[in-house]
């Protein structure tokens, strides 16, 4: 999913790659692809801040199954740095599980938040696993979480 918004006053804008979901590989060699983006802009005028907030995925499950998988998920919040409230948020996994299941599965996380606020101090942040799980299964697995 993806968002942007721009000079609309006191919004928080938020786009969720996947929210309240599941999303089941089954059998075979399945390739998860799951990304979120949201940006902000607008003046510097208390009366019109928005902020960017990006999750790859929340309050869901994302499993592989069986033989080998790639699993995918990222956020990147892009918050506009001539806002006071600061740059974006991101949160790659939050409240959530992904799972590879059997099979010699790749599984990588990345949260990227963008911008920093000039007047309140909130700086951008990633957050690559927030309140979640990740397995990688039986087999050989490779699982790599980033966050900036």
């Amino acid at each position: 999913g993806s968002a942007v918004a721009d000079g609309i006053p006191n919004l928080t804008f938020t786009a969720y790659g996947l929210f309240e979901a599941a999303v089941l590989g089954g059998t075979g060699r399945d390739s998860i692809d799951i990304t979120s983006s949201s940006s902000s802009s607008g003046s510097s005028t208390p009366s019109s801040q928005p902020r960017a907030i990006s999750y790859g995925i929340a309050s869901s499950s994302v499993e592989g199954g069986s033989e080998d998988d790639t699993i995918t998920i990222s956020a990147t919040a892009n918050g506009a740095s001539s806002q006071p409230v600061g740059g974006g948020v991101a949160y790659g996994v939050a409240d959530a599980s992904v799972s590879g299941g059997s099979g010699d599965d790749r599984i990588s996380i990345s949260a990227t938040g963008v911008g920093s606020g000039f007047s309140s101090g909130l700086d951008s942040v990633g957050y690559g696993l927030l309140r979640a799980a990740v397995s990688g299964g039986t087999g050989d697995d490779v699982i790599s979480i980033a966050a900036t």
